[in-house]
């Protein structure tokens, strides 16, 4: 047997990647990133929330941020609105 069809054997009857080395974040969806940016119109300064933005995500964009980031971004925002 050469090498290779031991090879495709030993693969063969792989598992799949185990749950917990899935990714837990689900993919943002245009409902969340709508949303959020609706709460970003309510400010009357947006440059701390951009400067937050750029310090945590490496990005001003919301379009760029995963379902975790859009959450905690949101949470921000909601801080920054309380404080008027």
């Amino acid at each position: 047997m050469d090498l290779v069809f031991r090879g495709m054997l030993a693969t063969a009857g792989a598992l799949p990647v185990p749950p917990e080395r899935r990714s837990k974040t689900r993919p943002p969806t245009a409902i969340d990133q709508r949303d959020l940016m609706q709460m970003m119109e309510r400010l009357s300064d947006r440059a701390p929330m951009l400067d937050f933005m750029e310090r945590e995500y490496g990005t001003r964009n919301i379009l760029e941020l995963e379902s975790n980031q859009l959450y905690h971004l949101r949470w921000y925002v909601e801080v920054l609105l309380r404080r008027g």
